[in-house]
């Protein structure tokens, strides 16, 4: 997650072009030395920029536009570090963030996405829901069982740091809509937002400074979802696991890096968040089934949030089974799913157990050309072979 289009570094945050909002400051009242000392800074940024620009300008105007951007970027090395310290300096002092993401209250970020709601979100997560329903009984005919994990936003488990704005109507009745039709379709849908709000009030689930669930939200997602697929009554082949704790340390979060403040400490910058990290390790080496492998049983396609805070490791030991995990970053709505329902692992060897999960910000995202994608056809060609 270059400095025009941060997004682009962290593909699971894509989306339309965000609009921009700038949260009300809370340091303004200290006075007039703090602006007059931004701008001060802006200026000799902006002076030190001019002057090194205009230094290399000169033999660089042969070429395409193309050549010139190109030159003009490799000669001016710190460029980087002039938009860091603009960036610090608007943080420090005006106490705002860039349309990408939203300053909270108590050093909590946000990511401008979650709390921003698109055109015609509903009519949006009635189509994936659909979807995710033909879907669920293409698997059904061959004997595969889905089971729904949307991972809910921080905005909707923390909506109390949130500054100078709230969730829509749409999107606060999004989730539970999405949801409830999903079951009524007969698809197993674990309610992650129901365990995730209730430890909430007990311990910090998600991190400040990063749109992921810390490790003790994922602990909590992990045993909420081997509950509903306990309740399937599937026979699965059992595993032990150990997990270990290290030692607490400091973690910067994705939304402090999309503010390119990553390099930089407090108070130029959110401070970290501080956690010990978990690692989830299997007991019996014949567990580490490879893909297609009789042991792989259960598959885990999923976001990047399957990736964080040692989810896939607090599943398996919650399931006390082996779950191949098949996540990757930056795999949206339907890209990951659509990628393993044609491959040939799930055509010759399709698993007892296909465990779902995505972030619910693409719910309500405009239906793209990716989604004909999930096409439950697929399943069903490969039913008849």
């Amino acid at each position: 997650m270059s400095y025009s289009n941060p997004v682009s570094q962290f593909p699971f945050l894509s989306s339309p072009e965000l609009a921009p909002k700038t949260m009300p400051s809370t340091i303004e009242a200290q006075g007039s030395g703090f602006n007059r000392l931004f701008a001060v800074g802006f200026g000799l940024t902006l002076t030190v920029g001019l002057v090194l620009g205009g230094l290399t300008l000169r033999g660089m105007a042969a070429g395409t536009p193309q050549d010139f951007n190109s030159r003009f970027a490799d000669a001016l090395p710190i460029r980087q570090s002039l938009i860091q310290t603009v960036d610090a300096l608007r943080y420090r002092f005006l106490g705002s963030s860039d349309d990408v993401v939203q300053l909270g209250r108590d050093g909590w970020l946000y990511l401008t996405q979650d709390v921003q709601q698109p055109v015609n979100a509903t009519a949006a997560w009635q189509t994936r829901a659909a979807a995710v329903i033909r879907l669920s009984i293409a698997l059904q005919a061959r004997g595969v069982k889905l089971v729904l994990a949307v991972s809910p936003s921080k905005a909707r488990i923390y909506p109390e740091h949130l500054l100078g704005t709230t969730l829509s109507s749409d999107m606060q009745a999004g989730y539970a809509g999405f949801t409830n039709t999903l079951e009524r379709g007969g698809v197993s849908v674990v309610h992650l937002e129901t365990a995730l709000g209730a430890a909430a009030k007990k311990q910090q689930v998600y991190y400040r400074t990063d749109t992921h669930w810390n490790m003790a939200g994922a602990r909590v997602a992990a045993r909420a979802l081997a509950q509903t697929v306990r309740k399937l009554g599937i026979d699965l082949p059992s595993a032990s696991f150990k997990t270990s704790k290290a030692s607490r340390q400091e973690r910067s979060g994705d939304l402090i890096h999309l503010m390119s403040l990553d390099a930089l400490q407090s108070p130029w910058r959110p401070a970290s968040d501080i956690e010990a990290t978990e690692q989830t390790k299997s007991l019996e080496a014949a567990n580490q089934g490879l893909l297609g492998a009789p042991s792989t049983e259960v598959v885990l396609v999923g976001t990047s949030y399957c990736l964080r805070g040692n989810f896939h490791g607090a599943l398996q030991e919650s399931l006390g089974t082996t779950v191949l995990n098949l996540a990757k970053e930056g795999s949206g709505f339907e890209r990951r799913m659509s990628a393993y329902l044609n491959d040939p692992a799930f055509k010759n060897t399709p698993p007892k157990i296909l465990i779902w999960e995505f972030n619910e910000r693409f719910l309500y995202q405009p239906i793209d050309a990716d989604l004909p994608n999930l096409n439950p056809s697929t399943v069903a060609i490969h039913q008849s072979k």
